[in-house]
């Protein structure tokens, strides 16, 4: 809903106001009606495009969460098979592995886990 308020000292100052308001030439002018075959204008909705989402990535992996998983490999799977795996990253410890590995190490810890 649009609210408008005028305000004059007289009628003739309302009119005047109104007029420039609404481009109208005279005072007394009625508003053209439709016409009963013309359909009604309506306004076109106005198209907000959402910003691109950006995809939420994990975190990278920390020395912390490979300890983690060693304890638990440690624990479900034994030691021969913990010491294979690290093996395989050239390491003999978890601070041995190279950081750009961790993730492919979980990958394979949790694969033994399951």
């Amino acid at each position: 809903m649009i609210t408008l308020t005028f305000s004059a000292e007289d009628n003739a100052g309302l009119y005047k106001d109104l007029r420039e308001f609404l481009n109208a030439e005279e005072p007394n002018a009625k508003p053209a009606r439709a016409s009963k075959k013309t359909a009604p204008e309506v306004a076109q909705p106005t198209i907000i495009e959402a910003p691109a989402s950006t995809p939420t990535t994990a975190p990278a992996p920390t020395l912390d969460d490979v300890r983690v998983t060693i304890t638990k490999v440690m624990a479900k799977v034994g030691k021969d098979k913990l010491v294979a795996l690290l093996a395989e990253f050239g390491a003999k410890r978890g601070s041995e592995i190279n950081a750009a590995k961790y993730a492919e190490f979980l990958t394979k810890a949790n694969a033994l886990l399951t």
